[in-house]
């Protein structure tokens, strides 16, 4: 049994109201969008699929098996040096992955764009829209390579020159009918805009009082100027005299 079932039922919903009906025809209103993928398609190596945080939507490759097409919907996808594909048709794939604790689930990406070459690419913004956490930072800088879905399936991901990689391939007929199905994206159509959003003033206090922001400004060396020199003996022996004379007042004011 799919979970999520309430994305698949608000995904109908909608499409619903993109129908009208003229004269005992019905007509469904069809969209054109483009995706802009960072790592246009990935090659053909043994690394696993692609979570890019340089693009905008996902994009299938062979690494998946495609289980229906959107009908009348096509994306055109961009890549580097804008290079294109055009009238890619919107499909939903299903992929086999190993999770950490659970063993193997079936991973469905809907509102893909279907190229059906090289690895899957999948789009970080789409991913993290829909719910899943996404730690695609490398170990060996602090992160947890690994993607956690909305139930809490934990998938280790892997790093390959810089990028990171989760493991899939196409599911048989019996892996489809033995796994849990996991949607990773909702299947209601996806526009990439609604996570657009500028910076502002609004944003100033919050991002200041970020531990790691704090900190760091704390941690600056007062005998190093703002190009990077070092300061003279007296510029900042008369820093850290400012500086105790601040702790010390805000001490006795306690």
């Amino acid at each position: 049994m799919m979970s999520n079932a309430s994305a698949r039922s608000a995904s109908t919903q909608n499409q619903e109201s993109e129908e009208i009906e003229i004269n005992g025809t019905r007509f469904r209103r069809c969209n054109m969008a483009k995706y802009h993928i960072s790592n246009q398609v990935a090659g053909q190596d043994n690394h696993g699929s692609l979570i890019d945080g340089g693009a905008n939507g996902g994009m299938l490759g062979s690494d998946v098996r495609v289980l229906e097409f959107v009908d009348g919907v096509t994306v055109d996808v961009t890549g580097i040096n804008e290079t294109a594909m055009t009238g890619l048709k919107v499909a939903t794939g299903a992929g086999l992955t190993q999770t950490v604790e659970d063993g193997p689930i079936i991973l469905i990406m809907s509102q893909y764009a279907n190229h059906g070459n090289g690895h899957t690419i999948h789009s970080k913004g789409q991913m993290e829209n829909f719910g899943v956490l996404i730690d695609d930072k490398s170990r060996n800088a602090g992160g947890n390579q690994c993607v956690v879905t909305q139930e809490g399936y934990v998938i280790p991901l892997s790093i390959h020159d810089g990028l990171p990689r989760m493991d899939m391939r196409p599911p048989t007929d019996e892996e489809m009918e033995k796994y849990p199905h996991v949607f990773i994206t909702n299947d209601s159509p996806w526009d990439p805009q609604i996570l657009d959003c500028e910076f502002d003033e609004t944003f100033h206090d919050a991002v200041m009082e970020i531990p790691e922001v704090t900190e760091r400004r704390d941690a600056r060396d007062p005998r190093i100027d703002e190009q990077g020199f070092l300061r003279r003996h007296e510029d900042y022996e008369l820093i850290f005299q400012v500086q105790d004379a601040f702790i010390a007042a805000n001490t006795r004011n306690r």
